[in-house]
């Protein structure tokens, strides 16, 4: 979610990864992913924000940004990994008091029947 201030600021992006359809911004707030990534990135630009500017070289502006770029992906994606590893402690508590076995879960998916019902259309 680089780049643009705000819901309103990323709208033209979504609407064009998007095929043209818009979404609102209470819609996209109900996906947690967007949501966490949403706010992740508005504390590292406001934080960024608070930082003096100084004037520099434009070779070193761009490789300041790409940091920047760079520190807030990683920020998101610390934040994902952790709310991931709170519902993985979840799944195994609850596999635990339930008595389920690893070797239940380990079993492979059944196979596809593709054969040809006998319905006809």
């Amino acid at each position: 979610m680089d780049g643009g201030a705000g819901w309103a600021g990323s709208s033209h992006r979504r609407d064009r990864k998007a095929h043209g359809r818009r979404y609102t911004r209470q819609t996209l707030h109900r996906h947690e992913r967007i949501r966490l990534a949403f706010t992740v990135r508005k504390k590292a630009r406001l934080a960024r924000m608070e930082q003096p500017h100084e004037k520099c070289s434009p070779e070193l502006q761009i490789s300041s940004d790409r940091i920047a770029r760079l520190e807030a992906e990683n920020l998101r994606l610390a934040a994902e990994n952790y709310i991931l590893l709170e519902q993985f402690a979840g799944w195994a508590y609850n596999a635990h008091t339930r008595n389920w076995r690893i070797e239940f879960s380990d079993s492979s998916l059944p196979g596809v029947d593709r054969e040809q019902s006998g319905r006809t259309r």
